[in-house]
């Protein structure tokens, strides 16, 4: 249980994503999990597409590394990714950076 306790304030978050980005856990530091977006983001791009919709913005709650949230970015929704880990909006904030989106924001 103290383990979930540590993640709940940001920092054990934050180490995670050092370790993952440092390449010490033995792959190139690129994704926390896999670079694809959850099948579920995928899904809702689909049903908006289909109902000829889009959503003013898209918030992105716990947007870890910004993995769903570049996705949708890319589909042309603006997307607001929120997360309490420093290093994962610091890692998200590059992305959208290298990436050059500008209907991207990303915050603590």
């Amino acid at each position: 249980m103290s383990d979930l306790n540590n993640m709940s304030d940001g920092n054990g978050w934050g180490n995670a994503y050092e370790v993952h980005a440092s390449g010490k856990h033995g792959t190139e530091p690129d994704f926390l999990w896999d670079q694809r977006p959850h099948p579920f983001i995928e899904e809702i791009n689909f049903v908006y597409q289909l109902r000829n919709k889009r959503a003013e913005i898209i918030i992105d709650a716990g947007c870890g590394d910004g993995r769903n949230s570049l996705f949708l970015a890319q589909c042309g929704f603006s997307v607001l990714g929120i997360d309490i880990s420093e290093k994962a909006v610091e890692i998200a904030r590059s992305r959208a950076f290298k990436a050059g989106y500008t209907n991207l924001m990303f915050l603590l």
